[in-house]
């Protein structure tokens, strides 16, 4: 049994309250009392991700990420902070603000919560919403850290990433992002590798391939045909569809007026699965991450996750499944906690591992550390 209150700032506030298992996704929801209580039965031990939804505030629900399991009752209480920020989104050439363009806020905090539970960590939490037709969004209640802020909307091409520092005893803050309308653009053919067009294709342009997000994004219409902003030229295009391998290429822009390029999709392999262990032993390497190289491409972080309709990282057990990669010999690399700037800073690239194709039914990796 846990029970406690939903506090904003010092002031009790009824909410909804949400519990769901991590890595699971059982969700335990329940209404607090007018006076912000609540009183739940868990039917299992461990560790949650909360949702608390303020009634009578906009925005998304407040996050929070317990570190420790649960597996007994206790008291628990949520201190929501006071301070919801607006972002409002407008267009370049017009000023007017932008509708139902995709805002995701993302929340980077120390981990610590008032009871002195948490382990102090820096921690993160995201979440999505929507402008209004003021080209308006609320964000989620913000912890004192920083706040990053990403945009997308059809028909223009996103920013980069917004990043602010929000402090204690803040309790406005409005971010305005500008938006550039997509202007001439190329026109790109996708197929797979039957020869049939690749209705459906999810197409995204990034500067890196790494954590990094998409300057642009969009779906190759039922032949297959996508049209490719001017603006993105000399960036990598990524392309994925379930029917085929995934593929990621430098794009170039030519003459608007020229005929339409044709790309196709590589075959895809079976699902590559990976079991990481530690560097001393055959110990489970539990979080460890990953690169993959594909030809002379490097992908890791949010776009390996992308690319391979997985995560970017391995699950709590040392294991990673890969889905879409292309049927051809690849390598990998896989690293722990303390090797992040060598990883990142390609230091570590010549470790990686050669894994020729067809790939064993288990690939087993070793992570440096």
């Amino acid at each position: 049994m846990v029970s406690g209150r939903v506090y904003r700032g010092e002031e009790e506030h009824p909410a909804t309250v949400a519990f769901r298992v991590y890595e699971i996704g059982d969700n335990v929801e329940i209404e607090t009392d007018g006076s912000g209580f609540y009183k739940t039965l868990l039917f299992q031990p461990g560790v949650f991700l909360v949702h608390v939804k303020l009634k009578g505030i906009g925005g998304p629900p407040y996050i929070e990420w317990l570190d420790e399991p649960i597996r007994e009752s206790r008291t628990l209480d949520f201190h929501i902070p006071t301070l919801i920020g607006k972002v409002k989104v407008v267009d370049s050439n017009t000023g007017d603000g932008v509708s139902d363009a995709e805002v995701v806020i993302g929340n980077k905090f120390s981990s610590e919560r008032r009871d002195g539970s948490g382990d102090g960590r820096s921690k993160s939490v995201a979440e999505s919403t929507t402008t209004n037709a003021a080209g308006i969004a609320e964000t989620q209640p913000l912890r004192p850290g920083l706040v990053t802020v990403r945009v997308r909307a059809d028909g223009y091409l996103p920013p980069e990433t917004i990043e602010v520092e929000v402090h204690h005893g803040e309790e406005n803050r409005e971010i305005t992002i500008t938006l550039n309308p997509i202007d001439s653009s190329r026109p790109v053919k996708i197929i797979l590798p039957d020869g049939r067009p690749a209705a459906g294709a999810e197409v995204r342009a990034q500067q890196t391939l790494g954590n990094t997000f998409a300057m642009w994004e969009a779906s190759a219409d039922s032949k297959g045909l996508i049209e490719v902003p001017e603006k993105v030229d000399g960036a990598f295009l990524l392309i994925r569809h379930p029917e085929a391998g995934s593929l990621a290429r430098r794009w170039r822009f030519v003459d608007a007026s020229a005929e339409a390029d044709l790309w196709s999709l590589p075959p895809a392999g079976e699902t590559l699965v990976v079991q990481v262990t530690r560097s001393w032993g055959r110990d489970p390497a539990p979080w460890a991450e990953l690169a993959l190289f594909v030809e002379d491409l490097r992908i890791s972080g949010v776009t390996l996750a992308w690319y391979s309709w997985a995560r970017s990282a391995a699950d709590s057990h040392g294991s990673w499944k890969g889905n879409g990669l292309p049927a051809r010999p690849i390598r990998l690399l896989a690293w722990m906690r303390g090797q992040e700037d060598a990883a990142v800073q390609g230091l570590l690239d010549s470790l990686a591992v050669q894994i020729p194709y067809p790939w064993d039914r288990v690939v087993e990796l070793q992570a440096i550390e």
